[in-house]
C-alpha cells in the first residue's frame, strides 16, 4: 500500500538519456498503456526527491525556535490558514472556493507550499518544464496511477490522508487548463510525522504501488528540445495564456 514507514526507496536507474525530442517520444510510445487517463508526467531537475515542497527542507528564514516547536504538519497548517484570511482581503467572497480542496489547488497554483505535487497527463507539457532553465541535467517522471490513488475528493478531508492520491481539480485557472494538470496529494506518514514522497511510497512487492520510470535530459540538449516543441505548438504563450506567458516566450526567443 502507499504510505506507511515501513517501506523504504526504491532508486530504479533512468530509463535512458534523452537527446532529442524524437527520443523522447519513443520513449512515451513504447508505454503499451492503453488507459491514458491513468497516465502521469512530471519534468524537475535532476536529482529531486518526487515530494512536495511543503515536505522540503526549510529555508534559513524559518526561526529555529519554531522548527523545534512547530512539526512540519502544524507549520503548513499555520501558513494555509493565514493564506485563506489573507486572500479573503484580496479576492471577493465568491472567488475563494469553500472546498478545501480547491483551495489548496488555488494556493498551489499562486505560489504558497502545499502538500500538492504538478503533474500533467500531456508528456511535451512535462518535457517542457524539465528543460525550461539550463542549471542542471533535469528529469521526466512518468507515473502510473494504482487503484489505491484514486479517491473521490467529497469523501475526504485533504489534510486527513494517510497515502499518496491523484486530485484532478476543477480548472480554476486558465494555466492549469493549459498545461492539462492535476496533482497528487501527499499524505502524511504518522510513523515519521511528515509527508510521504512518492520515491518512499514505491513498494515493488506491492501491487497497489505506483510504477514510476523516467528519463534524463541533460543540459547540452535542452536548447534544441526546446526548439522542437516550439514547432509543436508546446511553449511559454501556449502554457502560460497571460500577459506573464506572452512575455516570457518573447523573451526566450530574443535574449
Amino acid at each position: 500500500m502507499i504510505g506507511g514507514g515501513a517501506i523504504q526507496p526504491k532508486e530504479n536507474p533512468p530509463d535512458r538519456y534523452v537527446k532529442s525530442l524524437r527520443d523522447f517520444l519513443d520513449w512515451v510510445f513504447e508505454d503499451e498503456t492503453t488507459d491514458l487517463s491513468g497516465v502521469l508526467y512530471r519534468g524537475q531537475p535532476a536529482k529531486h526527491d518526487l515530494q512536495p515542497k511543503v515536505a522540503r527542507p526549510y529555508s534559513g528564514r524559518t526561526p529555529p525556535e519554531i522548527q523545534e516547536r512547530a512539526s512540519p504538519i502544524e507549520i503548513e497548517s499555520f501558513v494555509f490558514q493565514s493564506f485563506l484570511q489573507q486572500a479573503v482581503g484580496v479576492l471577493d467572497h465568491q472567488s475563494l472556493p469553500s472546498d478545501k480542496w480547491e483551495q489548496l489547488a488555488l494556493a498551489q497554483h499562486h505560489g504558497l507550499p502545499t502538500r500538492l505535487l504538478d503533474w500533467t497527463t500531456n508528456a511535451l507539457v512535462a518535457l517542457f518544464f524539465a528543460v525550461s532553465n539550463d542549471r542542471s541535467n533535469s528529469e521526466v517522471f512518468r507515473l502510473h496511477r494504482s487503484k489505491s490513488m484514486m479517491i473521490d475528493p467529497q469523501d475526504r478531508d485533504p489534510f486527513s490522508l494517510h497515502r499518496i492520491v491523484v486530485y484532478a481539480p476543477r480548472h480554476i485557472s486558465a494555466r492549469i487548463r493549459a498545461q492539462q494538470g492535476l496533482f497528487t496529494v501527499h499524505g502524511l506518514d504518522r510513523s515519521r510525522n511528515r509527508h510521504i514522497p512518492i520515491s518512499r511510497s514505491f513498494d515493488p512487492a506491492g501491487d497497489e504501488a505506483p510504477n514510476v520510470d523516467y528519463v534524463v535530459v541533460r543540459t547540452e540538449f535542452f536548447e534544441q528540445i526546446r526548439r522542437d516543441l516550439q514547432r509543436c505548438g508546446v511553449d511559454g504563450s501556449t502554457l502560460f495564456p497571460d500577459l506573464d506567458g506572452i512575455s516570457r516566450h518573447l523573451t526566450s526567443l530574443w535574449w
